[in-house]
């Protein structure tokens, strides 16, 4: 038995995909509160501040460990952190929280439209760390990257299982 739009069920076969859609769909939720808290403080915080916050917390780890590389890589990159890039990147995770907790919030009620327009917003929220991964490589933006690609198919997965059948 199929799961439908009205009723909210499905057969007991089909649970163990529908727990993986609602747990793959809680992670984006998760995910985009968090991005749309860094955000928010990349907007409130002044550029300065954010620099002596991440020099401080990365000296704690390179004073233990000189070599800790997380620690050392976000130094170089707080270096480099303009006031512009501060902009876009508040801009960019604030809009992206608010789109994806939109979508959440409607496909864990359910609701027909939510299905297509999660697959389209979060393959286009792709193209970013695609680009990005084209142009540097990185282990933690393709884990990532690859925790997103396996969303879009299991909301695609349950799409498929929801939607209702067109008759001719």
């Amino acid at each position: 038995m199929r799961r439908t739009f009205l009723t909210g069920h499905a057969a007991s076969g089909a649970q163990h995909p529908h727990r993986l859609f609602q747990a793959g769909v809680g992670i984006k939720g998760l995910q985009a509160l968090i991005e749309a808290g860094c955000g928010a403080l990349l907007l409130f915080l002044d550029n300065a501040t954010i620099k002596h916050v991440v020099r401080v917390v990365t000296q704690i780890e390179l004073d233990r460990d000189p070599r800790e590389a997380i620690a050392a890589y976000l130094l170089k990159l707080s270096q480099g952190f303009s006031i512009g890039s501060q902009h876009f990147y508040a801009l960019y995770f604030l809009l992206h929280g608010a789109v994806k907790l939109l979508l959440v919030a409607a496909l864990l009620r359910n609701r027909p439209w939510s299905y297509p327009a999660a697959l389209v917003m979060l393959s286009l929220f792709l193209l970013y760390p695609a680009a990005r991964l084209a142009q540097d490589w990185s282990w933690p933006l393709a884990l990532l990257t690859s925790i997103d690609i396996g969303v879009i198919a299991v909301i695609y997965w349950q799409y498929r299982s929801v939607r209702p059948v067109r008759t001719a």
